[in-house]
């Protein structure tokens, strides 16, 4: 609040401090959501900041809840219904399955999803995943056991040829060959490509 409090003094001036209107702070790391909800109709600062805190979504904070916090999270009007989030996070948060997905709206502004070790998500929460995110440049599935081809392709063909930088598949069991190949032909600009652990991948691919 206090540095809110000096952010709204600044802009009032017409000079706001270096460092202040940007401020990088996580408030999901520091504040119940309720709090945040709170937080954010104190001042005009306050409101940008926990604006901007909300485009990354790293959701171990809220641990067994993750899922029920991601769903309240796009529907706030402070991450513009799920417009403005850039980044989610949802590694090894076992509450987040293919409902979850499912009940996600459009997400035009993601750039980077992160489901490592979703063990609940198949095929069905990727293809659910590929009709609301069509920018991405990080995808990440690290130890999945039920993704196949199917829907691993659902999620490249839904990007932008070229728009991808960054895949992790690491431990994808039931990834083949033809994944690999279409990454090829959607990923041209890619950076990072991790297949280790992928057992049906071989050398053709």
């Amino acid at each position: 609040l206090c540095q809110c409090a000096i952010q709204d003094s600044a802009m009032a001036a017409g000079s706001p401090p270096p460092g202040l209107v940007e401020l990088p702070l996580d408030l999901t790391a520091a504040l119940a959501i309720g709090d945040i909800f709170s937080l954010a109709p104190a001042s005009s600062a306050c409101c940008q900041l926990c604006r901007q805190s909300l485009r990354v979504l790293r959701l171990q904070t809220f641990g067994d809840r993750a899922a029920e916090a991601l769903l309240r999270l796009v529907s706030m009007g402070l991450t513009g219904r799920g417009a403005d989030i850039q980044e989610i996070d949802a590694s090894f948060c076992r509450s987040v399955t293919n409902e979850t997905i499912q009940a996600l709206p459009k997400l035009p502004a993601l750039e980077s999803l992160n489901l490592d070790g979703c063990q609940d998500i198949d095929d069905e929460g990727l293809i659910a995943a590929s009709q609301r995110c069509h920018g991405l440049r990080r995808f990440s599935l690290y130890w999945n056991v039920k993704a196949t081809d199917k829907g691993i392709g659902r999620i490249l063909r839904a990007q932008p040829c070229g728009n991808l930088q960054e895949l992790c598949f690491s431990g994808c069991k039931l990834l083949t060959d033809e994944s690999v190949q279409r990454v090829l032909g959607r990923a041209p600009r890619l950076q990072v490509l991790d297949l280790t652990r992928c057992p049906k991948v071989t050398d053709t691919g």
